[in-house]
């Protein structure tokens, strides 16, 4: 019988832990290369996304230009002249509208302020010496032909001292007037109006 005795001591195997570490570095790579392709793959969608958004906003621009080439060629001056015309002929004329606001007001009294809304509608706010000459003024204006209605809204006394020392109220009363627009308007001063 024969033994062989090795006295040596075995040799470690340096290509296991090598192939190991070869093999790690390898997994790291797919990795990186696995998280590289899908970071450009999300890019490319995000990319073709912004492109479709825009050809879409060139597509909506060209859509405006053009619309608006179109209403500029159809501008015509004809068509703004008649728009002038309208405009001439529909709106009231506002120094008619204050005469005859004035026309109907009584010796002392005065207009503080006038607002005009564009469809018929005057707010006045008046000052009187006396509540009986704005129940007045509502019966003046009640009765006028270029009057649909008015209304009285409201009605404040302020006491101011004079000089004798007697105080004296005066009144503000603020009305709204609907007023008739045909009236005010530049064909029926062609015509010639009444005032009251």
């Amino acid at each position: 019988m024969l033994v062989d005795i090795n006295l040596l001591p075995k040799k470690e195997h340096k290509a296991s832990s090598s192939f190991s570490i070869a093999l790690i570095f390898l997994f790291l790579l797919a990795l990186v290369f696995i998280g590289v392709f899908v970071q450009v793959r999300v890019n490319e969608t995000s990319l073709n996304k912004v492109n479709q958004q825009i050809q879409s906003v060139q597509q909506l621009n060209a859509a405006i230009q053009t619309k608006i080439t179109d209403q500029a060629s159809s501008d015509s001056p004809k068509g703004l002249q008649e728009a002038v015309t309208w405009a001439e002929t529909s709106t009231p004329d506002t120094v008619r509208l204050l005469r005859s606001l004035i026309a109907l007001l009584p010796e002392q009294g005065f207009i503080q302020s006038l607002n005009y809304n564009g469809e018929g509608i005057v707010g006045v706010k008046v000052e009187f010496e006396s509540a009986r000459e704005a129940a007045y003024f509502l019966s003046s204006l009640q009765h006028s032909k270029w009057v649909d209605t008015a209304s009285i809204l409201t009605v404040e006394a302020v006491r101011e001292a004079s000089n004798s020392n007697e105080i004296m109220p005066t009144y503000y009363s603020e009305f709204e007037i609907h007023f008739k627009r045909e009236y005010f308007t530049e064909a029926s001063q062609k015509v010639g109006g009444n005032e009251s």
